[in-house]
């Protein structure tokens, strides 16, 4: 999937109790997974891995390796000739990048849920999955 999103370097995949890394890296309320952008870093909760399905395992995977993509788009921004900055592309770029900047971390569902970053991370991983298990039947 890193491939296929062209990340060239994956981010590293760290299983952890959200309880420990909810009090170092960042905060984590409710959430399964999260990509740290500094670290360039997937945490992904144990409790997954106990999971009877793969199928929340890997739509969590998913869903915070989009996160790796958006945030490797937001470092072309600079790069971007003003002339494409009316592009919905790069619209939708800059947007994100704003989010990352000011991140609704989830205290409040609505917020979190209307971000875009979180909206086509969501439905990126959904469409993923749907294709995993087209493949694996």
């Amino acid at each position: 999937e890193s491939k296929f999103l062209g990340l060239v370097f994956s981010p590293q995949i760290v299983y952890t109790c959200f309880d420990i890394a909810q009090r170092t890296l960042f905060t984590v309320r409710k959430y399964k997974g999260a990509y740290h952008a500094e670290t360039d870093r997937i945490f992904l909760d144990n409790a997954l891995l106990n999971d009877s399905s793969i199928y929340p395992l890997l739509e969590c995977l998913f869903h915070e390796l989009r996160h790796a993509h958006q945030a490797r788009q937001t470092h072309l921004l600079p790069y971007i000739p003003e002339e494409y900055h009316d592009l919905l592309l790069v619209r939708q770029i800059e947007q994100i990048a704003q989010e990352f900047d000011h991140y609704k971390d989830g205290t409040d569902s609505d917020a979190y849920h209307q971000q875009l970053c979180e909206q086509d991370a969501q439905s990126y991983a959904q469409e993923a999955l749907y294709e995993y298990k087209l493949l694996w039947r």
